[in-house]
C-alpha cells in the first residue's frame, strides 16, 4: 500500500508541472501549506521544508513548531511564491505567519490539535501591454498586501514510521492595500471584494524514521464568500519533516 500511495504522489506532483511551465494568467492567493506538527509532550519539537504549488503558482515553504509546554505549542510559516512562464508576465510574493495551539493525545498514537494565528503577505504582478502590434512590458503591474487570520485544527496518527492527519481549515483573507496600476479586472474585482472567508482542508501523510520523514500533503481551497475571485484552488507539496522529541 505503501509503495502504490508514493507511486501516486510522483504521478500527481509531475502532472502540476507542465501547468506550471505553461500557464500565464495571474493568481492572487495559494493556500500556505498547512503546517501539522502532531506533538505529544513538552519540547517536542519539529521542522519542514517543502516546494508545492498549483496550476499557476509554484512555492517555497519552511515551517517550524514548538510545544513549549504541555498541551500548548507555537508555530511559525513562512511560504515564498513565484508564477508566470517568464519574468516580463509573472507574479512573486512572500508569506509570514506564526501561531499558538493546543494539542492533546487521544489514545497512544491519535492527536487532536489546533491552531490559530495572524499573517501578512505581500505580492508583486507584472503584465504585458499591447501597443499596436508590438508588446510593451513597462510599468503595468500591481501590488497587493493582505493579511490572514487562520484556525487550524488537526486530528491525526502519529507512529515512528507513518504519520497521516486531515485538518480542515478555515481563513480569514484581508487585502488592505491594492494599488492596480494596469487596471486589471482580476485585481479590480479584488480590490471591490477585500474580505473572503476560505475553508482549506487538507491531506497531510508523512513516511520514512522517527526523526526524518518524506512529506507529502494536498489542499483544496473554497472561497466561500468570493467564489469567482482569482485563487488557486489546489494545493500539493512534497518536502522533508524533522522531528526531535525527549521521548527519543
Amino acid at each position: 500500500m505503501k509503495t502504490k500511495m508514493l507511486h501516486w504522489v510522483r504521478l500527481s506532483i509531475f502532472a502540476v508541472l507542465p501547468f506550471l511551465a505553461a500557464s500565464c494568467t495571474h493568481y492572487y492567493y495559494i493556500t500556505p501549506t498547512q503546517n501539522v506538527p502532531l506533538l505529544q509532550e513538552k519540547d517536542d519539537f519539529r521542522a519542514s521544508a517543502s516546494v508545492g504549488g498549483g496550476q499557476e503558482i509554484s512555492t517555497v515553504n519552511i515551517q517550524a513548531a514548538w510545544a513549549w509546554r504541555e498541551n500548548y505549542a507555537l508555530m511559525a510559516n513562512y511560504m515564498w511564491a513565484d508564477g508566470g512562464e517568464k519574468s516580463n508576465n509573472s507574479g512573486n510574493g512572500n508569506y509570514l505567519d506564526a501561531g499558538v495551539g493546543y494539542f492533546t493525545l487521544l489514545g497512544e498514537n491519535f492527536v487532536f490539535e489546533t491552531f490559530a494565528g495572524l499573517g501578512y503577505g505581500e505580492q508583486n504582478h507584472r503584465y504585458p501591454t499591447a501597443l499596436g502590434n508590438n508588446i510593451s512590458y513597462g510599468p503595468s503591474s500591481a501590488y497587493l498586501n493582505f493579511s490572514r487570520l487562520f484556525l487550524q485544527p488537526s486530528i491525526g496518527f502519529s507512529h515512528s514510521a507513518f504519520d497521516i492527519a486531515l485538518t480542515p481549515a478555515i481563513s480569514n483573507i484581508h487585502f488592505f492595500r491594492v494599488n492596480n496600476a494596469r487596471n486589471d479586472p482580476d485585481v479590480a474585482e479584488i480590490d471591490g471584494n477585500k474580505n473572503s472567508f476560505l475553508f482549506e482542508p487538507g491531506i497531510t501523510a508523512r513516511f520514512g524514521w522517527k526523526y526524518a520523514k518524506l512529506q507529502v500533503q494536498y489542499v483544496h481551497m473554497f472561497n466561500i464568500s468570493n467564489p469567482n475571485l482569482k485563487f488557486e484552488a489546489d494545493k500539493i507539496s512534497l518536502g522533508i519533516s524533522i522531528a526531535f522529541s525527549s521521548s527519543y
